[in-house]
């Protein structure tokens, strides 16, 4: 399975946390999908998801079955700092 960022608009800060928690939430329940993380920006008013799924197709089932609102779906490459080299 490939990971995809899933781009939501957040317009509400004051309530960002806690909805960026519900649309979370709706994602992990959302068949086709193994959720992983989510990534608030709320100066930007952005919510960045980032899932498992076969296809993006399948993340945009998923997204429209949970009634996640969807600016775009990326695949997505994530590197941790044990990916990278280590300085002599």
């Amino acid at each position: 399975m490939a990971r995809y960022l899933v781009e939501s608009y957040m317009p509400n800060r004051v309530h960002g946390v806690e909805r960026t928690r519900a649309v979370a939430e709706s994602l992990a329940r959302a068949r086709g999908v193994r959720y992983v993380r989510a990534i608030l920006v709320p100066e930007d008013e952005t919510c960045f998801h980032v899932v498992e799924a076969a296809s993006p197709a399948a993340v945009g089932a998923a997204a429209s079955q949970a009634s996640v609102p969807v600016e775009r779906i990326t695949e997505a490459v994530e590197l941790s700092r044990r990916d990278l080299k280590e300085e002599p």
